[in-house]
């Protein structure tokens, strides 16, 4: 099989500009006092070593969510701070719905690849949809 990456993800926290105006969130310390939002895929603590908070606990209480995007929204909408993908949040930052706090992440343990036979050309509809993704995660 041939691999070819599309894409890495980094991991960061992210609220909206309201809330991070209301709690004064400067430090990666003051993290430490807000409702942390929870992806039941990404662990905090990752973060949190990253950030020199190795003491810091894997928070346990306070919303969780299986769904990604959900996780966004409610940052996006004042419920706290997430934990997020950088591709998945790219569109939210950019528009101003949500910040970035701090310049600290962590690289994702997992990346985006197009995976297909090697040795073997493709058939013209799946070279097309090949390159097709491979121009988008350059846009990217």
């Amino acid at each position: 099989m041939t691999a070819e990456l599309l894409a890495e993800e980094d991991l960061f926290p992210v609220c909206s500009p309201r809330f991070r105006s209301e709690h004064n969130l400067s430090t990666p310390q003051d993290l430490l006092t807000v409702p942390l939002l929870r992806d039941q895929r990404l662990p905090w603590a990752l973060w949190f070593r990253a950030a020199g908070l190795s003491d810091a606990a894997e928070p346990d209480h306070g919303a969780a969510y299986s769904d990604a995007a959900l996780l966004l929204q409610a940052a996006a909408t004042d419920h706290g701070v997430a934990l997020t993908r950088s591709l998945l949040a790219k569109d939210d930052l950019a528009a101003g719905r949500l910040e970035r706090l701090f310049d600290i992440s962590v690289p994702a343990s997992f990346s985006y690849y197009v995976v297909y036979p090697s040795g073997r050309n493709l058939r013209p509809p799946a070279e097309a949809f090949r390159a097709w993704l491979m121009q988008q995660s350059e846009s990217r």
